[in-house]
C-alpha cells in the first residue's frame, strides 16, 4: 500500500537572527517572535490564530 508523502520546494526563510542577542530563547520565544502573538497563550483552542507569520520577517533568499 502506498503512503500519501509531501515535497515542499522554496520553504519560507524567516529572519531569525534578531533572536541572537537574547541568550534565553526558547520555542514558544520563536512562536512569539514569527506570530507577534503571546507564546506562552498558545493552546489547542487556538493554536490555528498561531499559524501565519509576519511575512515582514520574511526573508527573499539565504544571502541577504
Amino acid at each position: 500500500m502506498l503512503k500519501d508523502y509531501y515535497i515542499m520546494y522554496n520553504p519560507l526563510t524567516f529572519n531569525m537572527m534578531d533572536l541572537m542577542d537574547n541568550s534565553g530563547i526558547s520555542p514558544i520565544h520563536m512562536i512569539s517572535y514569527l506570530t507577534n502573538l503571546d507564546g506562552f497563550a498558545l493552546s489547542c483552542d487556538n493554536y490555528v490564530d498561531y499559524l501565519e507569520f509576519d511575512l515582514k520577517k520574511h526573508r527573499q533568499g539565504m544571502m541577504e
